[in-house]
């Protein structure tokens, strides 16, 4: 294992923020194309406020990674609406060097939701893989 194991698990935590699901992306791609560009900007500023940029946490060449997507959400969707909308954040992940790629062969990854109105939020918990 990595000589960064130590710093892993990793878990971040963005306040507020509730991840799009895949019908509202799929609208925002049609009528609404700025807010897209806000979802990624907000995704990038929150890693960055959780010092997820730090060295220590990034995925070296080729290796594999394991993230748990918790959503507390005011109410419950789909869970394919689920996965798809967590799309920007994969790729915010990708582009932070949190996960080498986020394709199936570099990410596994789980998807998880539950109700939470009073404080919602999206985790994120990335493992090493051994």
């Amino acid at each position: 294992m990595a000589n960064n194991a130590k710093y892993f698990p990793l878990k971040i935590v963005l306040p507020g923020i509730i991840t799009p699901s895949q019908n509202q992306i799929a609208r925002f791609l049609q009528y609404e194309y700025y807010r897209i560009i806000q979802i990624k900007k907000d995704y990038w500023n929150m890693l960055l406020l959780c010092n997820a940029h730090e060295e220590k946490y990034k995925a070296k060449p080729g290796e594999k990674r394991i993230v748990h997507f918790y959503s507390y959400r005011p109410r419950k969707i789909d869970s394919d609406n689920l996965s798809g909308g967590m799309k920007y954040l994969r790729d915010q992940l990708q582009n932070m060097k949190l996960i080498w790629n986020d394709s199936e062969k570099y990410l596994e990854a789980k998807y998880y939701q539950y109700t939470d109105g009073k404080d919602p939020r999206t985790e994120i918990v990335i493992y090493l893989c051994a």
